[in-house]
């Protein structure tokens, strides 16, 4: 069953993933399989990308999602003349997002932020310190968490909707709720926890089971509801997990075709109706097993990409029980506080 049948047309929203740089980073994470090299940046073809957004001034809904390896590795004055065309192209609602390290937030892009700070978003990745040693710098001296912390902070004063972002492997997993508590002290009011998700051919010692995933989840759950910290920091997946039919969240989308709300841009000759993930596994569908799985209905099968253990559906099963048992409690600070 292929996931882009009959979507050419749907104008609501899309996510465009570019990948100015492709794969290019200032940092060497040792769970990372897809970073490249940094080499000259001059080959950016702005009149081709311009081309490319403009295709797209019909969809409603329309995030920019500039992405690497490491978008700031771009020079501001591109990045600015895409956001200039692009506020002035795309008619309709538009954001912009930028998912960083943040080693390079200076006062360049600090400049540049400040004339798009209505549409502009950060996304930092940043992991709990426990996992640090498996963050390499590649380019530059200093403490790197205190690098990107003193970014954030000199950020937060210009744009409004700064979160973070981390991947949860073997070696944090168990770093989550004090790295909550840390995120809240800093006033920062959004976390993102992905799962370790390598694909197929990239299964190694970073590599978690999604019954261990899971089990983090419920047990951050547990402890975010019971010291009420859900006043002070958004954590997702729980959020969009805990909201039901209004989850928007792709790993548990329910919807065969949600691959097709993004597209990919490299360049004028590498582009693709999907996320590059897909593109680099050659896998272009769901799995004809998720699809006929009982609780596709609950989970949405994840990412097509990746390798299902076998405690995938089994754990997926355990999450949304939990999910509605929280639901069903009148009042769940009580409930976590007993």
């Amino acid at each position: 069953m292929s996931l882009f049948k009959n979507l050419e047309h749907n104008f609501d929203y899309i996510t465009l993933i570019l990948k100015l740089n492709g794969n290019m980073c200032n940092m060497r994470c040792a769970y990372c399989n897809s970073h490249e090299e940094l080499k000259d940046l001059n080959n950016i073809n702005l009149n081709n990308i311009f081309n490319y957004l403009a295709g797209f001034k019909d969809y409603k809904n329309i995030l920019v999602l500039f992405h690497g390896g490491e978008p700031l590795l771009s020079k501001p004055e591109d990045i600015e003349a895409i956001l200039d065309f692009a506020c002035k192209n795309l008619i309709n609602k538009i954001n912009v997002q930028f998912q960083t390290n943040g080693l390079l937030l200076d006062d360049k892009w600090l400049n540049l932020f400040k004339r798009f700070r209505n549409i502009i978003s950060l996304s930092v990745s940043f992991d709990p310190p426990v996992g640090d040693m498996r963050r390499y710098v590649t380019s530059q001296t200093g403490n790197y968490r205190e690098i990107v912390m003193n970014n954030i902070y000199k950020f937060m004063g210009i744009i409004e909707n700064i979160g973070v972002i981390s991947v949860c492997h073997k070696y944090n997993i168990n770093g989550f709720k004090n790295f909550v508590c840390s995120l809240k002290e800093a006033g920062i009011k959004n976390l993102t926890i992905n799962k370790y998700r390598p694909d197929i051919k990239n299964i190694n010692n970073f590599y978690i089971s999604e019954a261990e995933y899971v089990d983090m989840l419920i047990d951050l759950a547990s402890f975010w509801i019971g010291q009420k910290l859900y006043k002070k920091i958004n954590i997702q997946p729980l959020n969009s997990l805990f909201a039901g039919e209004t989850n928007k969240l792709c790993l548990f989308k329910t919807d065969k075709d949600k691959c097709f709300a993004f597209r990919t841009y490299f360049n004028a000759a590498k582009h693709y109706k999907f996320c590059a993930r897909m593109a680099d596994a050659k896998v272009y569908e769901m799995s004809k097993e998720c699809l006929d799985c009982k609780i596709f209905s609950l989970c949405g099968g994840g990412c097509p990409v990746e390798k299902k253990d076998g405690t995938f559906c089994e754990a997926r099963f355990k999450l949304f029980n939990f999910i509605n048992f929280i639901r069903s409690v009148g009042d769940a600070d009580k409930k976590f506080e007993s």
